[in-house]
Parts: structure tokens; C-alpha cells; sequence
């Protein structure tokens, strides 16, 4: 085929290809309902639960979509999931809801009916996206809208929460993607040009050195025929375009440059597209978004290729091909070699698990196309492999064949040019940053064939060999042809020290050389036709009449202008774009004020989601021991003592006489009074602190933030790692206990190491004391025992019981402990692990239905404790419990103790 047939050839593609999109379906209503709580309304909350008499309920507007789709434009829909906890992992079904519901009053008792279970998935990993394809689902509402009642979860044995669209802690609302195709209007044929002068016939060149044969290829199964698209209307006929140009002058000008100034005709390559200026001193025209500047010469997506037919006997003559007008030019000097361009791939038909396939190699699997991501790729079957294979495209609907232009008589046999050096192989990329399981990166495809004139004047270098980098990431400093992996598309630097420029919004810096669009369906194979005899050389072919310039393009997408973390306050412009929660957001609508991006699909649409967490840092290394201190000045002597006698760890039922020495969370303490269930930490009237438990070490620094990976169809999930050790704390043993003489120094000894402290202690006697009269005294016992009780928070429940883990919703007898002797309330503590700060608030009253707050209220923040005191009679036969509020949904240990003398 020659030069200018290949040129007809890619524009006849361009004009026939079907363009593909995707669409975000609005989020409408999400909620649970519990077959525990067969009347409770959850439609508010935000986190949604799946399994444990848990069915979580979705549903999406439709009506965001172009008017009159159809369900055959409709490629793929993914369901994409957040989960935000995972108690238990196993199974989730999906099911079509079939009747009516609303989010505001939807129960367990009024739930809706549901359908058959279309997809079950496996999820085994929190803090991950949930990806569950529902395209037959979404093809089938379009159809009949009126069946869009929404999506239903269940499980059996797996319990999970997943993000709700009310959640503004981690803002990972459920998304609906549907992708779409659609089929582009034809153009009309130009007139036919009258015949122009015949050609003097062109020297004939040396015949080439055949190539040696590649061996054949498996047969291909034939891939079923795909739906034929609608045909577009007819456009207009455009207005004249300017003059046609001659094969042999095409002024290729290289890849297109913000900064040049280009002639009319000069022809530029553009994020992976030829295009050609249609006026001169063209001048800062982005070419993909300038229709009036710039025409197409050829599109970079191309569809699969299909499988390789068996070869026939010969036949006939084929048809001349297309000839070049007007007298062949002088040959020019031949020009030096450009270097090697970008690598391409090598389409190896239909995958087979017999083929040994190595790095490029594309094979079709089951509609799809993969490409092998290394050499020796042996038995990993595609979609199951993505550490083997890359996924490049879907199969898509059949495109309708375009027309036939006239054939024309052939022209004069050109000189061959010659075959250069290919080029050296890029260097291997350094090593990504390992994440967690997910789709294999798309590999690089090649771009457009150049277009190629006869032997003239030496041209421009071609750019170098690509060097494969893995994803993009916004600290790296590029060089030039480096490649990089963004938004599951692919680019390659156009400028050396490529630093901080996002490869979708810089296209001075980076150029698109593999889109994700979705091919053309691979056609059936047809048989191979006789091998033909060579014909005769045919006379040039005429000068062409310049066909008419077609209606100008509707207008290209605008450029999105980043400003920032977002600001309630401010009043964002349309494709304005914002940082939120962690991900990326652009504005759909003008004068954008106040609308939440993560809560409002119809004013926000996500640019980028937010990545993983990278791994935590190691450890920091022990803070050094500080200097000893200064020698204090020796007290007066104290009063005789009472004997020390060590009792070992404090517990509650223990009644401890004066003198009496006990450990309690790390620290000792010795009795000042007898006393019985008087926690040591909170009781200063009854103990006395001798040794304060040491202090944590100090935290190690914080890991390095992982970096965004590409969004891509989630992997299959690995197996979890083993645990790791649990570190060791340090502990504090009492050793000996003994007395010294009146007036002596008291000391503490350390005869252990210092992660396993063992004190000794020596205490100064005191003089005797004087015997103490009075007559014995009665005990009562209020049912408030004085020891810290741990409870598991969130803000799941409210009310909980000062005497056990008891915890409830609502205010009910599980949650409210009883007094049966009467008793003041004078010191509420709190130590809190809940990651908000928490209010803890004392209740009381007469009766279990009429507890009203009291004084005693104490906030905390995370990972610290608080006090409050006051005076609260609680008298005989009263009922008290604890309100804590302001918890997040996760739940946390909180202790609580409460001193009632």
C-alpha cells in the first residue's frame, strides 16, 4: 500500500470510529434496614452495614446521561463500594430491588421486594473500594426506566460497614460509572478531480532484502459478531477548504508546540493524533481543542487487531491504488537515521496457554485484549494474571463501514527508501513503590504512523528511546521520554528536568501515546482471497479537485483551573478544580458556593480519589536518660509511722489496713486509712503515691505518605500477612519494703533492669501515735462499685452503665445501674482512646424513665484523661447512668470511674 493510500486509509478510520465516554450516575438514597430493629429509619446515617440481619439499600438517578441513550451504548457500569470496616470477611450478594422505597422512612418491616442475586463478590480488606459490575442491571433500567428501584446487599456470614453519601469523616460515597459509546455522523464524499497530465515514469529502485517469514500464529476463534450501531444523519457539505497538498511537501513539523508558529498545511503530532493548520500564523491553537485552526489527519486510537486467517491459493490482479498528481520532485540527499521511537506492540491473536509469550506480545482473551508484561509469560491465563498481563481494551459494538472511494490509476513506482538502524533499548525503570493488590497498569501503545515523503532534505530527530517509569508521581524529576502511567492513560515527557507537571494539564511537558478509549469489536474472520500476479506499472493518477472543508467541530472540553483545598466561602467558577477529604473534585456548574464536593454530585464531580495510606513508619529509638537531679534540701523528721507491708497488686475486695504498700497500673501507693474498694489513683484521702509508673517512649516518626496509585479494576486479594510480635512494655514490681530509723532518709532502690523495674523501699519510722476513741461505725453500701470500668464507644449507643460493659441506643434498663444505698457523688474521671473528644455526663433519678443530667460533666480528647467534681446526693433506691456524645462511628475504649461516698 503506498504512502497516500495509508493516509486515506487512517482518515477513513478516523471518520468511521466510535467514540466512547463514561458517565456518573447520581447517588440518590442509601440506608439500611435491621431485621433487629424491625421500625428503626437508619436513612440519616453514615455508614451503611452489610450482613448480621443487616441489607443495605442503594439507588442512582439515571437522568444525568445524554438524551436518547440506548442500552446498547452502554459498555460496562461498575459499582464502586468503599469499606470503611470489615468485622468479618466472606461473601456479599448483589440484588435487584423491585419495588418502591424512600430513604426517609424505609424499615425492616416495610422493606422492599427483592430479585435474584446477579453478582456475589469476596471481600476481605477494610479501608479498600468494592468494585461489582452491574452492566446487564443498568442496560435493563434504561430500557424500562420505571424498573430502577436501586441495588440491595446482602450477606450470610460477612459483616461490613461501608461509607454512606452522609459520611464527612472519610467522604467515599457509593459511585455508579457507566461507560458509554456512541456512534459519530458521516461526512460527505468529495467530488471526483478531472485528470490531470500524465508523469514521466520514476527510476526504478533496487529490490529490497526479503525478510525472513515469522512463523504462524495459532488459529483464532472467531469472535461473535457485535450489535451494529445506529447510523448518523448526514452532515452538511462544509465550505472549501484550502488547496491540496502534494505527498512529496507535507511540511511535518514534529510534535506540536505551544511556543511555534506554524504556516497553513504545516502538520503536527498531537497526544497521539496527526493534525494538519488550516490557517497561517497559527499560533498557541491547542490543536485538540482549535477545530477552526486545526483539522484531523489522524486519529491514535486504533481497535484490536483480529485473528490472522490461513493463507489461500494465488489469486488475481488486485486494483490499482491511488496515484500521486503532477511531476515527481528532484530526490533530495538522503537524510540521517532518527533514533528509535516509542516501542509498539506484537499482536499475537487469540491467547493460548500452550504459547511461551514474551514482553509486548497482545493477545484477545474472551473479548478482551491483554498485553504481557514480561518475557517467558507461560500459562497465565489474563484476567486471572495482572502481575503477567496488562489490560488494554474492551471489546466493543461493531462500527458501520464506511463508503468506497473510486479507485484511480496507478502512479509511478517511487525510489525505496532505506531501512535504518533500529534503536537502542531504553534503560530498565527503577522499581515502583509496591501497593496493595490491584489492576496492572496499562503498558504503552504505539502512536500514529508518521507521515512519510520521498527521499528529501535531512529532517528533524525523532524523539528517543522511552523509558518506562510505572506510575506518575508528582515528586519525581522526569527526563525527556520517560514514561509514565495517570488516570489508567499513558504519556511520555517531552522536556528534560519534568518536575510537578500533571501529565492530563501540562501538554507542553507531556504528550498522551496509549489512551484507555474502548476499540472497535474484532470482526469475524473472513477467508483469505487467491494471491493475484504482479500487473502491470500504471500511469500517475490526476490532480484531485480539493474537497470542501466540513462544518466546523463542537466545541472541546474546557481546561481545569486548580485552586486549592476547598473554602465553604468561596464562589468556585465552572471546572474549577479543588482538593477535599483527600481526593480531587472539579466544578460542574457556575457560581458553586456552599455545595460539600463529596455531597454534591450535581455541583462536583471526582478528578482523582484519594490513595492509599502509605505504610507507617519504623519506630523512633528511646529518648536518652535525663541527668540525675540536684540533692533536695532534708526535711524536718516525720511522726513514727505504721509498719509498710507489701500486698501485692490492688484489688477491690481487699480491705487494707494503714501502711499497707500495693501496686495499681504501674504506680505504688501505701494505705494512709483503711479502707476497702478505694481505687489508689483517685482516693488521695486513702493512698499515698511512692513510686509514679515511668513514662511511654518516645513515638517514632511518622512514615512517608504513600503515593496515589492509577484507579484500575481491583485484583484479586492476597492473602494476610502473618501478625507481627507484640512489643513488650516495661513493668514495675515492688521488691522489698522495710524501716529504718526515726530521722533517716527515705530511699528507693532499682534491682532490676530498666524495662523491668524492681523497687525497694526504705521508709523512716515514725513516733507511735496516740490511741484514737470513738464507738464503731455501720457501712452502707450504695451498689456503685469504685473501680474503673472499661466500655467500647461510638456513637452507635449513648447511654452506659457505671457497673459493666452494659451499652444502649437509647435509655433502657440494660444501660441504668441501681443505688440501693444512698451515697454523694463527688469525682467523676475518664481516660478516652476515642479519636473525637467525647462529653461523659452523670445522670440521675428516682425512677429508671426519669434520669436528668447533672453537674458532674467531663469532655476528654483522645488518648488523655479528665475530671469533675462536684456534690450530687443520690439517695437510697435511685437509678444513675452515663450520656457520652460527640463519638465517631468507630468504636473506641473509653474507662470511667465515679467516687460516690
Amino acid at each position: 500500500m503506498g504512502r497516500l493510500s495509508r493516509i486515506l486509509v487512517v482518515c477513513a478510520a478516523a471518520f468511521f470510529a466510535r467514540s466512547a465516554h463514561a458517565s456518573e450516575a447520581t447517588l440518590i438514597a442509601d440506608t439500611h434496614v435491621s431485621s433487629a430493629q424491625p421500625t428503626v429509619n437508619a436513612g440519616g446515617l453514615s455508614n451503611l452495614t452489610v450482613g448480621g440481619g443487616y441489607t443495605t439499600l442503594l439507588q442512582f438517578d439515571l437522568g444525568l446521561l445524554p438524551a436518547g441513550t440506548t442500552s446498547a451504548q452502554v459498555s460496562r457500569a461498575i459499582l464502586r463500594l468503599y469499606v470503611n470496616r470489615l468485622d468479618t470477611a466472606g461473601l456479599v450478594s448483589l440484588q435487584p430491588v423491585t419495588s418502591a422505597w424512600q430513604e426517609s422512612s424505609v424499615t425492616y418491616a416495610t422493606i422492599p421486594t427483592l430479585g435474584t442475586a446477579v453478582q456475589t463478590v469476596n471481600v476481605t480488606q477494610a479501608e479498600a473500594y468494592l468494585a461489582i459490575d452491574v452492566t446487564s442491571l443498568v442496560q435493563g433500567w434504561i430500557a424500562s426506566p420505571t424498573t430502577n428501584n436501586g441495588f440491595a446487599l446482602t450477606a450470610a456470614t460477612a459483616s461490613l460497614q461501608l461509607d454512606s453519601k452522609e459520611n464527612d469523616l472519610t467522604a467515599h460515597p457509593a459511585v455508579l460509572d457507566i461507560g458509554l459509546v456512541s456512534q459519530g455522523p458521516t461526512g460527505a464524499t468529495g467530488a471526483t478531480g478531472s485528470a490531470g497530465p500524465a508523469g514521466s515514469p520514476g527510476v526504478a529502485g533496487p529490490a529490497g532484502v526479503a525478510g525472513a517469514p515469522g512463523p504462524a500464529g495459532p488459529q483464532g476463534v472467531a469472535g461473535a459478531k457485535g450489535a451494529t450501531g445506529a447510523t448518523g444523519a448526514t452532515g452538511a457539505v462544509g465550505l472549501t477548504g484550502p488547496p491540496g497538498l502534494s505527498i512529496g511537501t507535507l511540511p511535518y513539523q514534529g510534535t506540536y508546540s505551544s511556543t511555534a508558529n506554524y504556516a497553513a498545511n504545516d502538520i503536527v503530532s498531537y497526544q497521539n493524533s496527526s493534525y494538519i493548520s488550516l490557517i497561517a500564523s497559527n499560533h498557541g491553537n491547542t490543536p485538540a481543542f482549535s477545530p477552526a485552526q486545526w483539522g484531523i489527519l489522524a486519529l491514535g486510537a486504533v481497535g484490536a487487531t483480529g485473528p490472522t486467517g490461513s493463507t489461500g491459493p494465488a489469486g488475481q490482479q488486485g486494483p490499482p491504488g491511488f496515484g500521486v498528481a503532477g511531476t515527481p520532485g528532484t530526490t533530495g540527499p538522503q537524510g540521517p537515521t532518527g533514533p528509535q521511537g516509542l516501542p509498539g506492540l506484537n499482536y499475537q491473536g487469540a491467547y493460548a496457554s500452550t504459547t511461551n509469550y514474551t514482553l509486548g506480545d497482545v493477545v484477545l482473551w474472551q473479548g478482551t485484549t491483554y498485553a504481557s508484561l514480561h518475557t517467558a509469560n507461560h500459562g497465565n491465563t489474563p484476567d486471572q494474571s495482572p502481575n503477567d498481563w496488562g489490560f488494554l481494551s474492551e471489546r466493543g459494538p461493531t462500527g458501520s463501514p464506511g463508503a468506497i472511494g473510486a479507485v484511480g490509476p496507478t502512479g509511478p513506482q517511487g525510489l525505496p527508501g532505506s531501512v535504518g538502524p533500529p534503536g537502542e533499548r531504553g534503560d530498565q525503570g527503577l522499581q515502583g513503590i509496591a501497593g496493595q493488590a490491584g489492576a496492572q497498569g496499562i503498558p504503552g501503545t504505539p502512536g500514529p504512523q508518521g507521515l512519510s515523503g520521498p527521499m528529501g532534505p535531512q529532517g528533524v530527530p525523532g524523539p528517543a528511546g522511552l523509558s518506562w517509569q510505572g506510575p506518575y508521581r508528582s515528586a519525581t524529576n522526569y527526563a525527556i521520554a520517560d514514561g509514565v502511567l495517570y488516570n489508567g492513560q499513558a504519556y511520555v515527557s517531552l522536556i528534560a528536568s519534568n518536575h510537578g507537571n500533571t501529565p492530563d494539564q501540562s501538554p507542553t511537558a507531556w504528550s498522551l501515546f496509549a489512551a484507555s478509549g474502548s476499540p472497535g469489536a474484532t470482526g469475524a474472520q473472513g477467508s483469505t482471497g487467491p494471491q493475484g500476479s504482479i500487473g502491470p506499472q500504471g500511469l500517475p493518477g490526476p490532480q484531485g479537485i480539493a474537497g470542501a472543508t466540513g462544518a466546523t467541530g463542537p466545541q472541546g472540553p474546557a481546561v481545569v483551573t486548580y485552586t486549592g483545598n476547598y473554602a465553604s466561602t468561596t464562589n468556585y467558577a465552572l471546572n474549577d478544580a479543588v482538593s477535599f477529604g483527600g481526593s480531587t473534585y472539579v466544578s460542574l456548574t457556575a457560581a458553586n458556593h456552599g455545595n460539600t464536593p463529596g455531597l454534591s454530585p450535581a455541583s462536583w464531580a471526582v478528578l482523582a480519589a484519594q490513595g492509599l495510606t502509605g505504610a507507617t513508619g519504623a519506630a523512633g529509638a528511646p529518648g536518652a536518660t535525663g541527668a540525675t537531679g540536684a540533692q533536695g534540701v532534708q526535711g524536718p523528721q516525720g511522726p513514727q509511722g505504721p509498719p509498710v507491708t507489701f500486698a501485692g497488686a490492688w484489688l477491690t475486695t481487699v480491705n487494707y489496713p494503714v501502711g499497707s504498700a500495693v501496686s495499681y497500673l504501674g504506680s505504688s501507693y501505701i494505705a494512709l486509712a483503711a479502707n476497702t474498694g478505694r481505687p489508689p489513683d483517685v482516693s488521695p484521702a486513702s493512698w499515698s503515691l511512692l513510686a509514679q509508673a515511668g513514662a511511654a517512649g518516645a513515638q517514632g516518626p511518622q512514615g512517608l505518605q504513600g503515593f496515589n496509585g492509577p484507579q484500575g479494576l481491583p485484583g484479586a486479594t492476597g492473602p494476610y500477612g502473618p501478625a507481627g510480635p507484640t512489643g513488650a512494655g516495661a513493668t514495675i514490681a515492688i521488691g522489698t519494703v522495710t524501716t529504718s530509723a526515726p530521722g533517716s532518709q527515705a530511699s528507693v532502690t532499682n534491682t532490676g533492669t530498666p524495662t523491668a523495674a524492681v523497687l525497694n523501699f526504705t521508709l523512716p519510722q515514725g513516733a507511735p501515735g496516740t490511741n484514737g476513741t470513738g464507738s464503731g461505725g455501720t457501712q452502707t453500701l450504695s451498689g456503685i462499685p469504685f473501680v474503673s470500668i472499661l466500655h467500647s464507644v461510638s456513637f452507635n449507643t449513648k447511654f452506659y452503665a457505671l457497673n459493666g460493659p452494659n451499652a444502649a441506643l437509647n435509655e433502657d434498663a440494660t444501660a441504668i445501674t441501681w443505688v440501693p444505698g444512698a451515697c454523694t457523688a463527688s469525682r467523676l474521671t475518664a481516660y478516652s482512646q476515642q479519636a473525637n473528644t467525647i462529653t461523659i455526663t452523670l445522670r440521675t433519678g428516682a425512677t429508671p424513665t426519669s434520669l436528668t443530667d447533672s453537674t458532674l460533666v467531663c469532655s476528654v480528647s483522645s488518648n488523655s484523661s479528665c475530671v469533675s467534681t462536684s456534690s450530687i446526693p443520690i439517695a437510697a433506691g435511685s437509678f444513675v447512668d452515663l450520656s457520652i456524645t460527640g463519638a465517631n462511628g468507630t468504636n473506641a475504649a473509653v474507662w470511667t470511674a465515679l467516687e460516690c461516698d
